[in-house]
């Protein structure tokens, strides 16, 4: 058997903002798998759920804190062409179903991969896609909102404009 990429977790601390009349994100950090590349150097192998500014692929810079030897983020050094939108679901079976409808859909027809937690908070990465999937992606996101299914939030967006 062959064996794969080494991967470590990087810690994240992650600035409280406001979102609506809540503070958000419910945490103050997140870890994230990644495959390290050189002595301080990673390629990101997860979907983040809260960080923004970063993607699943990104090359970031990483150093160990010196009291607890966790490697914890510095900066991304080359961006790896995915992008990040997080929804947030509002209550109710409907919108729950539309979710759920939203996440096969961009699964199957641009091969997205998405994390979800408990609070309703669904984060999808977008691999590198045509100018028109760009469009087509941003546009079915942008209908939940208008429609009222969930909030939109965006990580970092590589897509063509």
């Amino acid at each position: 058997m062959v064996d794969g990429p080494k991967l470590i977790r990087i810690y994240f601390y992650i600035p409280r903002r406001t979102w609506g009349d809540a503070p958000y994100p419910p945490v103050h950090g997140e870890k994230l798998w990644a495959e390290q590349i050189d002595n301080d150097t990673y390629r990101i192998d997860n979907v983040p759920l809260y960080v923004l500014d970063v993607n699943n692929r990104d090359v970031v810079k990483g150093l160990p804190d010196s009291s607890t030897g966790e490697v914890v983020f510095q900066e991304v050094l080359r961006r790896g062409g995915h992008s990040t939108f997080r929804v947030v679901m509002y209550e109710g079976e409907e919108n729950a179903k539309a979710a759920n409808q939203l996440i096969e859909f961009l699964k199957d027809t641009w091969c997205c991969k998405v994390e979800r937690d408990a609070n309703g908070v669904i984060a999808i990465d977008v691999p590198p896609v045509s100018e028109d999937s760009a469009r087509a992606i941003r546009g079915i996101i942008e209908g939940g909102v208008d429609e009222d299914v969930w909030a939109r939030e965006t990580g970092f967006d590589a897509m063509p404009p």
